[in-house]
C-alpha cells in the first residue's frame, strides 16, 4: 500500500512544481513523460504475485515459450488473441524471463495512456488532473497491472477520440477502424470500439438525445437476459463469464454504486449547465456518452462479471470528462480541490480492500 501512494504524492509534489507558474504543451509533455514513467516502474518491476491475473499471464508465457506442461494454463494460454500470443513468442525468442513480459506489456500500456492524455489536453489544460484521476479512480490504475491483454485493447480504441476529434475523414476513419482491429488482436472485446467510432463521428448529439441516453444508461438489468442469449450464441468463447457474478462483498459494491454516482453528477452537469449544440463542447458531450454507457455496464455487474469487461473502455474517459467539465465553471478551483480530496479518499478505500491484489505490493526482486 505505502509504494502506491508514494507513488501518487509524487505525482502530486511534481504537478505543483511543473505547473506552478501557468500550463504549456511543454510542461504537459514534461509531466506526463515524467509521471507515467514512475508510474511504469512501479508495473513494470512488480513480483507475479501483483495484480489479481499476472500469475496467470506468466504461467501462459511459459506455457507457450518453454513448454511447460499444465492442461489449464495450456489451454488459456492458447485460446489468448493471436497479437498477444505473438507479443509472448517475441519476447521468447531474446528471453526466458517472464519479468520482460510485464517490462514490454507496462511499456505499450503507458505510452498508450500517455499519447491519449497528452493529444487530449488543450494547451491550456494541465495534464496533472487526466493522470491524476487514471490513478485514483475508476480502479484504473490496478487494473492496468492486471487486465494485460485488455489494457494492451484499451490504449488503441481508446485513440480513435485522439484521431477524430479535430477532423473527421476516410482516412482517419481508417486509422480508427485499424485500432480497432489492432485493439481486437490483443482481447477480441475491444470490438466495442465501433460504438466510440460510431459516436465520434456522429455531428453532434442534441441535449434530447444525451437525455434519453442517461435514462436508458439505467435499463442495463432490463436488456441483460437479450445480451446473454446474443453473446452465448454469436460469441461462445465469453459464455463462461455470464455465469459469474462480480460482485464480491460490499467493497465492491460501495466502489459501484460511487462511480455510478460520480458519473451521474457529471452527466446531470452536463445537461443542465452545457450548450451541447457549441462546437467546442463536442468532446465534452461525447465523454458524457461514454460516461453514460460506463453506468450501464456497472450496473450490469449485479448480473454478469463480463460487463466489466466492457465497462473497462468506456469509464477510461473519465480521466478527461472530469477536468474537461470543471473547466466550465467560474469556481472551479473550489471544485477541483473539492475533486482532489474525494479522490485521493477514494483511492484510499479502494487500497485498504486490496485494490484488485496490487496490494500488498511486492518488487520482483523480493
Amino acid at each position: 500500500m505505502t509504494i502506491h501512494i508514494i507513488l501518487l504524492t509524487l505525482i502530486c509534489i511534481l504537478g505543483c512544481i511543473v505547473f506552478a507558474k501557468g500550463v504549456s504543451k511543454r510542461k504537459n509533455k514534461f509531466f506526463i513523460i515524467v509521471s507515467l514513467f514512475f508510474v511504469f516502474l512501479v508495473s513494470a518491476l512488480r513480483k507475479e504475485t501483483v495484480g489479481l491475473d499476472t500469475a496467470n499471464y506468466i504461467m501462459g508465457f511459459k506455457v507457450l515459450n518453454s513448454g511447460a506442461t499444465n492442461v489449464y494454463y495450456s489451454w488459456t494460454a492458447n485460446s489468448w488473441e493471436p497479437l498477444w500470443k505473438l507479443l509472448n513468442y517475441g519476447i521468447g525468442i531474446f528471453t526466458d524471463d517472464p519479468q520482460w513480459l510485464l517490462v514490454i506489456t507496462s511499456a505499450i500500456i503507458y505510452v498508450g495512456i500517455g499519447i491519449f492524455i497528452y493529444k487530449n489536453c488543450e494547451s491550456n489544460e494541465a495534464a496533472f488532473w487526466p493522470v491524476f484521476f487514471f490513478i485514483t479512480l475508476a480502479v484504473l490504475y490496478p487494473m492496468s497491472m492486471y487486465l494485460l491483454r485488455q489494457f494492451c485493447g484499451l490504449v488503441f480504441i481508446s485513440n480513435i477520440h485522439t484521431v477524430l476529434k479535430d477532423k473527421i475523414d476516410k482516412k482517419r476513419i481508417i486509422w480508427s477502424v485499424a485500432l480497432i482491429i489492432i485493439g481486437m488482436l490483443f482481447h477480441y472485446s475491444a470490438i466495442i470500439g465501433v460504438v466510440i467510432l460510431f459516436i465520434e463521428t456522429r455531428h453532434g448529439i442534441s441535449k434530447k438525445q444525451l437525455f434519453v441516453i442517461f435514462v436508458l444508461s439505467f435499463s442495463a438489468n432490463l436488456v441483460f437476459p437479450l445480451l446473454r442469449y446474443v453473446v452465448i450464441r454469436y460469441i461462445p468463447i465469453y459464455a463462461k463469464y455470464f455465469s459469474l457474478v462480480a460482485y464480491q462483498g460490499e467493497e465492491m459494491r460501495a466502489y459501484s454504486i460511487l462511480m455510478i454516482f460520480l458519473r451521474a453528477v457529471c452527466c446531470i452537469l452536463v445537461l443542465c449547465f452545457i450548450d451541447v449544440n457549441k462546437a467546442e463542447n463536442h468532446t465534452l458531450v461525447n465523454m458524457c456518452c461514454y460516461s453514460n454507457i460506463a453506468i450501464f455496464f456497472t450496473l450490469m455487474l449485479t448480473d454478469t462479471i463480463m460487463a466489466q469487461r466492457l465497462d473497462n473502455y468506456f469509464e477510461f474517459f473519465i480521466i478527461l470528462l472530469i477536468p474537461q467539465l470543471l473547466n466550465h465553471f467560474k469556481n472551479k478551483q473550489i471544485l477541483y480541490m473539492m475533486a482532489l480530496v474525494f479522490s485521493w479518499a477514494f483511492f484510499i478505500f479502494e487500497l485498504s480492500t486490496g485494490a484488485r491484489a496490487i496490494v500488498p505490493y511486492q518488487f520482483c526482486w523480493q
